[in-house]
């Protein structure tokens, strides 16, 4: 997969002109995948969609419902967001079921247990949806999570960046973080930005969570062939250091808020996130009047793994499989992930289309003001991580024993083999007793 990541990711950056005055875009491919017959017809319908990932209500009008009401006139989409007491489950207990998900790859194994998943390969051939067309490496990650089979369709793709607010490191005097820096670097830089002055307690550095950090080095949390968890080896030891190193650093909050701190308080230096996430809020902030003086590079890796970023991710469209609307709603999801037209609009607020075409790429962050000046190669200096062995209880019996050990070991002085020691034994008793269900 890290092959056809990088080989596709290398025609991206020479072909990319953002900033540059895109000449006039090249004629779009001819869209084949639309010649299969409509699944809709024309009675009113109105689907609901769940999003379950951040999104401006702008973009989900012009990338999502404006869309489908130019091309279907009698559908109305009606959006609900994911938001404190409207989780997924929360929905579905109360028997509010969408019809269409927005969510991203690692949402699926919480959605498993809901009986929401629809597996959509017959429809794929029967709608002539061609797969080719799409970045590879997130299809073949996509199927990794359903032993080959496909639940979704990808819409764009995300992939982490350091972020970094200028007006902290000039205040302090201190270089600006660099493409290609190591994490031991990037802790380093964190040591000179992180103190009080004046009333305000600068935080010089949040890397991210131990998930993300772990996903860098392919991590395995659960063995497949054994049902025993691997948390407890070197891999997880060096991220577990990692965030050690950070919560170690004299005036260092690890209570911080660091969406918060980074795109509102403003007193976080340099944060390492989801690119869609972070961008949705400072264009929130860009478009209030406080854009900030911030910018990306690559995100850090580890000396042994240098130039490998994040895992591959996307955030994907999915068909519900208790709607009554299964074919009007993968017709929808096909059009949105496959139309020239809603992908290049895609490209334009910053997200990477997940269609290969250059021409559509090429129009990345057109329409961000937030985004006019980035350093938007920073995306494409990294490799993005191949996926582990996915296992069906990698986040129920996982997320909470391994958020327990990083919470001993960078707040309360636990040594890091004692804490994994102790995730090892109550994730593998996490996995016996869900396994009986």
């Amino acid at each position: 997969m890290t092959n056809k990541w990088a080989a596709s990711m290398l025609a991206l950056v020479l072909t990319m002109g953002v900033g540059a005055g895109c000449a006039k875009q090249e004629a779009a491919a001819p869209d084949n995948q639309g010649q299969a017959k409509s699944n809709i017809g024309t009675d009113p319908i109105t689907l609901t969609v769940f999003t379950e990932v951040p999104m401006l209500q702008d973009d989900f009008e012009k990338l999502i419902a404006g869309p489908v009401k130019a091309k279907y006139p009698n559908v109305t989409l009606e959006r609900s967001e994911k938001a404190k007491g409207n989780e997924i489950t929360d929905r579905i207990a109360a028997g509010n079921i969408p019809d269409i998900l927005l969510t991203g790859f690692y949402f699926i194994p919480n959605l498993t247990d809901t009986g929401m998943l629809l597996e959509i390969d017959d429809r794929i051939k029967q709608n002539n949806v061609d797969l080719s067309a799409f970045e590879p490496v997130v299809i073949d990650a996509l199927k990794g999570f359903r032993d080959g089979k496909l639940v979704a369709l990808p819409f764009y793709m995300g992939t982490t960046a350091l972020f970094y607010n200028k007006d902290i490191f000039d205040r302090f005097g201190v270089p600006y973080p660099k493409d290609g820096m190591t994490w031991n670097e990037a802790v380093e830089l964190a040591r000179k930005l992180t103190r009080s002055d004046s009333g305000v307690n600068y935080q010089g550095l949040n890397p991210g969570s131990w998930d993300t950090l772990g996903s860098q080095l392919s991590l395995q949390k659960i063995d497949t062939a054994t049902n025993k968890t691997l948390v407890n080896n070197d891999g997880y030891r060096k991220v577990l250091s990692v965030l050690q190193d950070v919560s170690s650093i004299p005036n260092m909050d690890p209570k911080m808020k660091p969406m918060d701190a980074f795109t509102k308080d403003r007193n976080l230096a340099m944060y390492n996130f989801w690119w869609t996430d972070v961008v949705t809020k400072l264009e929130e902030a860009a478009k209030a009047g406080n854009p900030g003086n911030w910018d990306i590079v690559s995100t850090p890796s580890f000396p042994d793994k240098p130039g490998v970023g994040a895992k591959v991710d996307a955030h994907i469209l999915m068909v519900s499989s208790q709607t009554k609307y299964k074919n009007e709603a993968f017709e929808i999801i096909k059009f949105l992930t496959t139309s020239p037209e809603v992908q290049t609009e895609v490209a334009k607020t910053g997200r990477i289309p997940v269609q290969t075409n250059k021409d559509i790429r090429k129009h990345l962050g057109e329409n961000y003001q937030s985004l006019k000046g980035k350093n938007l190669d920073a995306f494409f200096k990294n490799k993005m991580a191949p996926l582990p062995k996915f296992h069906v209880l990698d986040s129920s019996a996982v997320s909470k024993p391994m958020s327990d050990a990083v919470t001993a070991v960078t707040q309360n002085n636990v040594d890091i083999n004692t804490a994994l020691r102790t995730a090892e034994e109550t994730i593998n008793k996490n996995i016996e007793q869900l396994m009986k269900k």
